[in-house]
């Protein structure tokens, strides 16, 4: 049933209702620490008095045995320029990678030391799996870290002994996580497996813009409850919360990274959930040159448009996350895009490196040969090439931190 509102009352009681219950009804974020029901668990854990204790870690043979071929390895003096091949694996300073065991179809890489850690499909016609390490530009083998067996979950079994069942697999800067409903099992080589829970409220996001770190991406889970829930003023104040975010006026943190080694390590994102959605009209009728009329278009959440553009509105390109020799940053466009922060994870420090009240469309980071970083945040108004409003280039940020410490 549709209903008629008189205009004047209707925006009256839009004001007062989005006012009133923002201020008053929404808990969706409030000023606690989201990490509070977290709990890491390694193995061997004891109770003890009522208390859990965590012992120093064991390692055993085989994790010591792997752990001394990969130390035994010759460090590299160079960064290693990375490029993704689309055919799958990827190149290295302008070199195709291959395994002849089987097709890269997953990797995480660092430029600076050169390690990567690569995920393979042993058969075509069979699902199974080898996660394998090796520092490229060396004479050294790769090094089989783990064997998969996909059913109706991942059943992986690492170099060492260790058993694991996973729903998903991440690889990790030192090793992979094993994901499956609310937990993360991280192994690591030499130090086997340790596993930590994720914060309620939360959920892993599906995309990860990171290069080789152990920080994972989580997103807030959509609050379903209210007795407005699923109305139309109830859109109408979601709407509204969200108009108020691209004013300044609020905040929307929907994003966390979190070490999945130590769930102390973490960082809240002032990023909103929106701008996922992208659409595509069809079944259209020409009318002139300018106009099409459309019955039907299909929607789906993705960081590329139908047409395999970026869609620069996602989360996914909207933070960056990767290691360094200062420790792991993360570039991240908060703020409705209005500012574009740099933050060191691993000590907390954050600065802002850019801004402006109009807002930047996109952010990208280039990795440098000489190990230098740069960040871009392109310009909203473009003239033959040339960015006339709002785009900053951002030079060697690693530096930035050095000079103010």
């Amino acid at each position: 049933m549709k209903y008629q509102f008189n205009k004047n009352k209707f925006i009256c009681l839009y004001l007062y209702l989005t006012l009133f219950l923002s201020a008053c009804v929404s808990t969706e974020h409030r000023e606690t620490n989201p990490l509070s029901s977290t709990v890491m668990i390694k193995k061997q854990t004891q109770n003890v008095g009522g208390k859990k204790s965590l012992p120093k870690v064991i390692i055993s043979e085989n994790e010591q045995r792997l752990l001394n071929e990969i130390q035994a390895i010759p460090k590299l003096k160079n960064k290693v320029d990375f490029v993704h091949n689309k055919k799958g694996g990827f190149f290295v300073n302008g070199e195709i990678y291959t395994d002849s065991e089987g097709k890269i179809e997953d990797y995480i890489f660092n430029t600076l030391t050169g390690d990567v850690y690569y995920l393979i499909k042993n058969n075509e016609d069979e699902e199974k799996y080898t996660i394998k390490y090796t520092r490229v530009l060396t004479d050294t083998k790769s090094i089989i870290i783990a064997n998969i067996v996909k059913s109706m979950h991942y059943e992986i079994s690492t170099a060492s002994g260790d058993e694991i069942i996973a729903d998903k697999i991440r690889l990790n800067s030192d090793g992979f996580s094993a994901l499956r409903l609310n937990s993360i099992y991280n192994y690591r080589i030499g130090y086997g497996v340790t596993s930590s829970s994720i914060p309620n409220g939360w959920h892993i996001a599906k995309y990860q813009n990171s290069r080789g770190t152990n920080y994972i991406l989580l997103e807030r889970n959509i609050a379903k409850t209210g007795l407005l829930s699923g109305s139309e003023i109830g859109e109408l104040i979601d709407i509204t919360k969200e108009l108020f975010t691209a004013l300044g006026l609020s905040k929307k943190q929907d994003y966390m990274l979190i070490n999945t080694l130590d769930s102390s390590k973490h960082k809240i994102l002032n990023i909103t959930l929106g701008g996922k959605d992208v659409q595509k009209l069809k079944n259209c009728e020409y009318q002139n040159k300018y106009i099409s009329k459309c019955h039907d278009m299909d929607s789906k959440k993705s960081p590329f448009e139908y047409s395999g553009k970026k869609n620069i509105m996602h989360y996914y390109w909207r933070t960056f996350w990767f290691d360094t020799d200062i420790g792991t940053l993360v570039v991240s466009l908060e703020k409705t895009n209005t500012k574009v922060m740099v933050t060191n994870l691993d000590t907390g420090k954050e600065l802002k490196i850019a801004s402006n009240f109009v807002g930047f469309p996109s952010i990208d980071v280039i990795f440098n040969k000489d190990k230098t970083i740069d960040v871009i945040a392109f310009g909203n108004l473009q003239l033959f090439g040339k960015t006339l409003l709002g785009g900053e280039e951002i030079k060697n940020i690693e530096s930035l931190f050095k000079s103010t410490m």
